[in-house]
């Protein structure tokens, strides 16, 4: 097998010797382990220059310069949402090329996280969560919320911005107030063994469809997982909406002996790994594809499907004691979880 590797100025020479020698190329190739077009190559060099030096290259001038380089990064980190083709046409270069400068200035292209904006008394109803539940045992507890996907003209949108910052007030993503194009709205359990079950809600649900779910869908569903010999009591975190709270669901989970339910504080998708499987969704979702309410949900099925059988869900409930701990470290403020 013939070598493509760069040649010295030796190699070089000896090729030229053995032309002027005679040889043809084919045999020079074959002699000297090298392609016929490296040696073509180098002989109409030394036919036009005659040497074999390296040519003097010639720097081109920087495309992006400290000056542009400035302004980019100043421009970034007032408007993150800045689309790089911006510059890429100002300055008549590549998209890759404003890109790349943008990250060694660690300028890094992120998806904007959500906007949330926490008072005092939210922070104080984090830390003390945080702090009564970071040494609980969630090895079998279960963890329920639901999500509404919407599809618009937008589409998604990304953020150029410095790292650690996703959770400033200019960095996060602001509601979108242009026509859905696809609305679904779901509700779903986890647990350290995996995905659990997947519901599909109406639009508008109220607490008597909520505690329709808790009674025929979770406790069913969470039985086939952990039967009752093996764990008596069903402990799940669900969320603080007033579905959660409403006065028969209350009264119905204190009726049932097996159930203990635990609200987060609100605000709190940080502290449910149920959320991450969302996002996994989320990431994996391309609007441009999934356009129709029915692709959409044969891709909400497909990627939860895949996530069975991993241990990803293990691996997020064990982040359980961390997460507690980002909170009371952050005073209640939102975390990177």
């Amino acid at each position: 097998m013939t070598s493509t590797r760069n040649l010295d100025v030796l190699e070089r020479s000896k090729i030229i010797d053995r032309w002027k020698e005679g040889a043809d190329i084919n045999l020079i190739a074959r002699e000297l382990n090298v392609t016929r077009k490296t040696v073509k190559r180098w002989v109409t060099r030394f036919e036009s220059e005659g040497h074999l030096e390296p040519r003097q290259r010639v720097a081109l001038p920087r495309v992006i310069t400290s000056d542009r380089l400035a302004l980019m990064v100043e421009t970034f980190e007032r408007e993150p949402f800045t689309s790089t083709k911006t510059f890429a046409k100002e300055f008549n270069c590549d998209v890759q090329t404003v890109r790349n400068h943008l990250r060694q200035a660690g300028i890094l292209h992120k998806k904007p996280v959500m906007r949330i904006n926490l008072t005092e008394a939210d922070k104080t109803a984090r830390v003390r969560f945080a702090r009564e539940y970071r040494d609980f045992d969630f090895t079998h507890a279960i963890f329920s919320g639901d999500k509404c996907f919407i599809s618009n003209e937008a589409g998604r949108k990304h953020v150029w911005r410095v790292m650690n910052t996703q959770y400033e007030l200019k960095n996060k993503n602001k509601k979108n107030t242009e026509s859905d194009r696809v609305v679904v709205n779901l509700w779903a359990w986890m647990c350290s063994g995996g995905p659990g079950e997947l519901v599909y809600i109406p639009e508008r649900s109220n607490g008597a469809s909520y505690l329709e779910l808790l009674r025929d869908v979770m406790v069913p569903t969470v039985r086939v997982v952990y039967p009752e010999v093996e764990m008596p009591k069903i402990i799940f975190f669900q969320g603080n909406y007033p579905v959660n709270r409403w006065c028969m669901v209350n009264k119905w989970i204190k009726q049932q002996p097996y159930l203990h339910a635990v609200r987060w504080p609100v605000r709190s998708p940080d502290l449910n790994p149920l959320e991450n499987l969302w996002a996994i969704i989320v990431q994996r979702w391309d609007p441009k594809k999934e356009r129709t309410r029915g692709a959409l949900v044969s891709h909400i099925d497909e990627v939860w499907n895949c996530l069975r059988g991993s241990d990803l869900c293990e691996i997020l409930v064990n982040s359980m004691r961390k997460r507690c701990d980002a909170v009371i470290n952050a005073g209640g403020a939102l975390t990177k979880y």
